[in-house]
């Protein structure tokens, strides 16, 4: 499968109609088997999805039998336009049980959310102003899989971030191999490179996958 094909997968679709066409032709299923090595049967599992932006993996989560509870920054009430209005909009029209909640990634330890089986975040860290953080909150919410893709800078595969200067969204950078050091530093074991694909210049895009100890 050509996972450059179908990225990035959050802002294909401008419209909720157009996500929950995508849910329910199943679009991104081959693309979280392959691409990240997610399991095709998730019954009876629970998944945090951060950063789920408009929800275009979150509903495939939820069709594999998974228990699915999705989080971002954006508020739907106030930005009733913006992803989490049409990530409502389409759980509506889907008809899913997906729980969404408002939530920052730096912050889940004092949100009293449970820990999961699974905890899922795409392309989320470098938009955060402590990466090492996010992965410390994402691996300890989880006690069976987790998986992470950011995009790095290939420059360097040393243990070390990329600060991205005058930039108000994106700021640091983790290598890959920066990741995966801090995956193993906070539970996690098994740390496997799924996929790598190309991103914008100068960037590529890495999928990590793992197993909590």
């Amino acid at each position: 499968m050509d996972t450059n094909q179908v990225i990035p997968h959050h802002k294909l679709y401008d419209s909720a109609e157009k996500i929950a066409e995508a849910a329910k032709n199943r679009h991104w299923k081959d693309y979280l088997t392959n691409a990240y090595g997610v399991p095709e049967d998730l019954s009876g599992l629970t998944v945090l999805d951060v950063g789920s932006n408009c929800g275009s993996l979150t509903f495939e989560f939820e069709a594999r039998g998974a228990k699915v509870t999705a989080g971002d920054m954006y508020d739907p009430v106030h930005n009733p336009i913006h992803v989490g209005g049409r990530f409502l909009k389409a759980k509506e029209l889907l008809k899913s049980k997906v729980e969404f909640l408002v939530l920052n990634i730096l912050f889940l330890p004092n949100t009293g959310l449970p820990v999961y089986d699974i905890v899922f975040c795409s392309d989320v860290l470098h938009h955060t102003m402590s990466p090492l953080i996010a992965v410390a909150n994402i691996c300890g919410h989880a006690k069976k899989l987790v998986f992470i893709s950011i995009d790095y800078h290939p420059g360097s595969d040393l243990p070390v971030m990329f600060y991205s200067p005058g930039n108000r969204g994106d700021f640091l950078y983790p290598t890959r191999q920066c990741l995966i050091n801090m995956m193993a530093d906070h539970g996690c074991k098994n740390i496997q490179v799924v996929s790598e694909d190309t991103a914008p210049d100068p960037f590529k895009l890495v999928r990590i996958k793992a197993e909590k100890i």
